[in-house]
């Protein structure tokens, strides 16, 4: 596995390209947040539209991230750069592609579907990329996906859900740290009156929950965001090893 050679490329060297990129899924993961602790239903016509816009704007902007994560094999600057090339005929198809995934935070009702076309179709995609990204040259897009079999297809697959695993429990951890020691701070304060924190908590539980749900959601992006580029690299790792 070349994942941690991936872990080691993003974070090689790249501590202010890190910070651009987390205040990217920082911006959002707080519009997520917002949207979704509102409620998707309850949303204006605008705010949808704004929302949407969003979600577009930031997977058009990924896509093209990725690209060049695969073509630098190092964290690369957050530019425009990213958005020109995913105007590149191959990567705006994925795009389109991945639309209708997007659009289905409109019906919660259908997440499941979604994470599992996602997941599906996930391999060939990025492959379809990583091709594409060694020249940027749309007649190679398809070599390295020529090569796919089963055998790999079903890894690969395996080692996706393993990443996505990894990081919903890296932000159930971070955001359960976060509040143990905010609480281990109230505790202090009210002098380890039980009776008092316990109505602190109570009376300000919407705030919390709220706050939980900002946090979560912030931190989510990004870690989701860095798996996938771990991901990336494995994909791409996997065929240069077989040549």
């Amino acid at each position: 596995m070349k994942m941690k050679e991936g872990f080691k490329k993003l974070f090689e060297n790249g501590f202010t390209k890190q910070i651009a990129l987390f205040s990217v899924c920082g911006i959002v993961g707080l519009f997520d947040a917002y949207f979704s602790v509102n409620g998707v239903n309850t949303l204006l016509l605008w705010e949808k539209f704004v929302y949407a816009l969003m979600l577009g704007a930031f997977a058009f902007f990924i896509i093209g991230f990725e690209t060049k994560f695969l073509h630098e094999r190092q964290i690369p600057e957050i530019d425009m750069e990213s958005f020109k090339l995913t105007c590149n005929r191959v990567l705006f198809i994925i795009f389109l592609i991945g639309i209708p995934i997007i659009m289905v935070k409109f019906y919660p009702k259908y997440t499941f579907i979604a994470f599992c076309l996602e997941l599906l179709l996930a391999v060939p995609l990025t492959l379809i990329q990583a091709g594409f990204s060694y020249n940027y040259n749309e007649n190679e897009a398809f070599s390295l996906l020529k090569k796919l079999n089963l055998a790999d297809y079903i890894a690969l697959l395996v080692k996706r859900l393993w990443i996505i695993f990894l990081s919903y429990s890296t932000v159930f951890f971070i955001v359960f740290l976060i509040f143990f020691l905010s609480g281990f701070v109230v505790s202090i304060l009210y002098g380890g009156d039980a009776t008092s924190i316990a109505y602190a908590i109570s009376s300000n539980k919407l705030i919390i929950s709220k706050l939980s749900g900002f946090i979560s959601e912030i931190i989510l992006i990004y870690v989701l965001t860095i798996g996938t580029l771990i991901w990336d690299y494995e994909v791409i790792k996997t065929y240069e090893r077989e040549e």
